[in-house]
């Protein structure tokens, strides 16, 4: 059950997507901090390609990316032009091509050619895309392995401060429980998936009590990437205190982003109603 005064379904939906906005542009007027240090494949992917880019450049990036993901979410795609992209944003939308959707070569940029150390197998790619090609094989052939029990130790120490000590589940999940304002964070850290995955995490938020249901998942840090998944895959031995550092630093940012983004829900409920 929700609680009478909780903010509608819908207006936290579209408060939470309006606070990923304005995370969007101080990501990229920080000199996006967040996914440059976040050691997984789209970020990583990402850094390589805007390296160079200016701010403007990458924040039409993040909030053509952030638009696209919300026009999925609220099954808009095709019906509504309620997030078009701007002239600017549309301009710059196509050059992230993950390559896992978009194929590695894409005709009129500028080629590399990529040789497998296993096979010697030949292809040519987007240069950009030589260094995600390069990591990939890295880690299928077992070089991002890690020391587990310090992985989990750095973000058990990293996470404490903020949320206390996991409740630790069956199947390598650990889960935080934060009540903040009437509604639950239920913070989870999977050390489970298969590989290249580390580890990752969600943030669903559900009405607070045993009976609570879920009311919308926030799509963390990758949210401004148009992705869903939060998942480190190329973490070294050297990389794991600053990632779970990094970890417990998005997770705590949404944390703390709760009260505003309800009380921007109910501000939006309002304002529907009169």
């Amino acid at each position: 059950m929700i609680a009478m005064d909780t903010p509608s379904i819908g207006a936290m939906r579209a408060a939470y997507y309006e606070w990923l906005f304005i995370l969007a542009r101080e990501e990229a007027e920080s000199g996006c901090p967040r996914l440059f240090s976040f050691k997984g494949a789209l970020p990583m992917y990402f850094a390589d390609l805007t390296a160079s880019w200016t701010t403007e450049k990458r924040f039409f990036l993040i909030s053509a990316r952030i638009k696209k993901r919300i026009t999925v979410d609220l099954g808009l795609t095709g019906t509504s032009t309620l997030f078009e992209l701007t002239p600017a944003e549309a301009e710059v939308y196509s050059e992230l091509r993950w390559p896992l959707a978009a194929g590695w070569r894409t005709a009129g940029k500028p080629g590399a050619i990529y040789v497998s150390r296993r096979t010697g197998f030949r292809m040519e790619m987007d240069a950009e895309k030589l260094p995600e090609a390069l990591r990939s094989e890295a880690s299928s052939l077992g070089e991002y392995k890690l020391n587990r029990r310090r992985l989990k130790a750095e973000i058990a120490s990293a996470m404490k401060p903020a949320f206390g000590d996991p409740e630790k589940q069956h199947g390598g999940v650990w889960q935080y429980v934060t009540d903040v304002s009437g509604v639950s964070v239920r913070t989870s850290i999977d050390f489970a998936g298969r590989r290249p995955s580390q580890f990752r995490y969600s943030q669903p938020v559900f009405a607070s009590g045993p009976l609570g249901g879920r009311l919308f998942n926030a799509v963390g840090v990758c949210g401004l990437l148009g992705f869903t998944h939060n998942e480190w895959t190329y973490v070294t031995e050297e990389d794991v205190p600053a990632s779970a550092v990094l970890l417990a630093r998005v997770c705590k940012e949404f944390v703390d982003a709760m009260p505003g983004i309800l009380d921007r829900a109910s501000a939006i409920d309002r304002m529907q109603r009169n």
